[in-house]
């Protein structure tokens, strides 16, 4: 496979197997609960990457998985916010153009 590294099935729960759900007590004050699971992934992925010497910079492909389609611009922004210096890939605003929905591609 060359100098690639291939990750997969990243989820959102804590070492002991609860799922990440933010805070709540924050009510519609806080992020919401994909937006904190997004980011617990993406930051999950950048530490197994920097173990192996890699970065989030050299990412190449993103497919996330959703239970509600709703949920798709959350997701988008959060992997925005975290790829946002990229300089591939990127919008206007810096964020993805396409993300990989459910085997499906969808665009902004």
């Amino acid at each position: 496979m060359g100098d690639f590294i291939f990750t997969s099935s990243i989820y959102p729960i804590h070492l002991d197997g609860r799922a990440i759900m933010g805070d709540t007590w924050l009510g519609l004050a806080g992020d919401s609960v994909i937006t904190v699971q997004t980011r617990h992934c993406l930051m999950t992925l950048k530490e197994r990457l920097t173990e192996l010497g890699s970065s989030l910079q050299r990412v190449v492909k993103v497919d996330v998985h959703l239970a509600s389609a709703a949920d798709f611009l959350l997701i988008q922004d959060s992997l925005a916010a975290v790829l946002s210096n990229r300089s591939t890939g990127a919008d206007d605003r810096g964020g993805w153009r396409r993300l990989s929905v459910s085997g499906r591609k969808d665009q902004s």
